[in-house]
């Protein structure tokens, strides 16, 4: 074999070789950069198979969506606020728009609403519900009841339903229903992207799925297959317990049981058809606001609540709910004596309690008020054995707003940026 073609097929093995070398090293750190990527605000729907790194792979079995030896950490120090807020959610927590319900001069409530909104970082807008004081029974549609419901819950249905009418009149797909008194964990952006994926698991075991069809970026929880999603309900009933799947999240509190089970550390479960009652917090589709809007028309017999729960145990309305909730009530300490503040429906006649600050003496008074001072803590929730947050935002906005005050500095710097470049303009 002549010298140069010798030399020539040498050089040519070495240059295999070598791009096989590359290509290998090419690939490891293409992996490495993959696998410790950050979650962007604008990925969180994106793919049906993008997952948080802790969590299980997609493809495992529903009753085992995680392995058994999970820790029960309570230490998540990522919260919302404290990564520039950018979260596993969007501001919107996936749907079209969040409406809170608040009445006129209930200042409190928005002041709670806002301080909560910001830390965790969402955007919920506010509805104006209808005022007692101005309620028209003329302007109601018709009732079976035989006895009259009192004003304020008369108040409270047509207040959800005018948040229906408003949902069909713009046109949107899905909105999510705060009421003003609600209370959440500060990772809430985080749980409500677990929750996407555990709902999810379940309409795949309940094989109503499409082949092919996943969660998306514009419809992240599958809309055309629910008319309700409740966050908040309260007093559910163990019909249809075992059509439900627990999913992992790792915000959700340890030591819970349902229905005598305890769940998973690290696990919360979405279930079909609770038929639920409180209205705390709950999504709706636009098919679902239309039923409940014609369902209103015909007999408005019931609070809002029992009518979402009658419709979902007849099968008018298809929802689906999660244990533990992602939302409560909140109310002030009973320490306070302010029960008669703690509702607008309730009038301090039907409030357990009263208001008994009358009946603590001067000591006393002083003595609770400089420790609240110290606290800045006067909420507690109405069902804390259903929520069980771990870190709820009421509870711990000392010090989220005085401890991590570098939130606010940071905003406080953006906005002097925005304000110079507009007069800049």
């Amino acid at each position: 074999m002549p010298p140069i073609i010798s030399r020539f097929r040498s050089f040519h093995k070495i240059g295999l070789l070598a791009a096989v070398f590359i290509f290998l090293i090419v690939g490891i750190l293409c992996s490495n950069t993959f696998t410790t990527k950050t979650l962007k605000d604008d990925d969180l729907f994106s793919s049906p198979t993008a997952v948080p790194l802790d969590a299980p792979d997609s493809n495992s079995k529903f009753e085992n969506l995680h392995s058994d030896n999970d820790n029960d950490n309570d230490d998540h120090d990522d919260d919302a606020h404290a990564q520039d807020v950018v979260g596993l959610a969007n501001s919107t927590l996936g749907f079209q728009k969040i409406l809170y319900l608040n009445v006129p001069d209930r200042y409190n409530l928005d002041d709670t609403i806002t301080m909560q909104s910001a830390l965790s970082g969402i955007k919920p807008e506010q509805f104006i519900g209808v005022n007692i004081k101005t309620l028209k029974e003329e302007g109601l549609p018709p009732s079976s009841r035989p006895e009259p419901m009192i004003a304020g819950v008369k108040a409270c249905y047509r207040s959800h339903a005018n948040m229906w009418r408003k949902m069909i009149d713009e046109g949107w797909e899905t909105m999510l229903i705060l009421e003003a008194d609600a209370v959440w964990d500060i990772n809430i952006r985080q749980i409500f992207y677990h929750f996407g994926q555990g709902l999810e698991q379940l309409m795949k075991k309940r094989n109503i799925l499409e082949k092919g069809e996943h969660a998306t970026e514009n419809d992240p929880y599958l809309s055309k297959h629910w008319d309700v999603i409740q966050f908040g309900g309260c007093y559910a009933n163990e019909r249809r317990k075992d059509v439900s799947v627990q999913y992992y999240d790792p915000y959700a509190p340890s030591g819970v049981h349902f229905f005598g089970d305890l769940i998973k550390n690290n696990r919360r479960v979405v279930r079909w058809q609770a038929g639920e009652v409180c209205t705390v917090s709950y999504a709706i589709s636009r098919a679902g606001a239309m039923k409940l809007l014609l369902r209103t028309a015909i007999d408005m017999n019931e609070p809002v609540d029992l009518i979402l729960a009658i419709m979902i145990e007849s099968g008018g309305l298809t929802s689906y709910s999660v244990y533990p909730v992602m939302f409560d009530q909140w109310q002030y300490k009973s320490t306070l004596g302010l029960e008669s503040k703690n509702s607008d429906i309730r009038g301090p006649e039907d409030m357990e309690g009263g208001n008994n600050n009358n009946k603590q003496d001067k000591e006393e008074t002083r003595n609770l008020w400089k420790g609240l001072h110290e606290t800045l803590d006067v909420w507690t929730s109405r069902f804390p054995e259903n929520s069980r947050f771990k870190k709820n935002v009421l509870n711990n906005l000392k010090s989220y707003i005085f401890d991590k005050k570098k939130i606010f500095e940071a905003e406080i710097e953006k906005s002097i940026e925005e304000e110079n470049e507009s007069n800049n303009d």
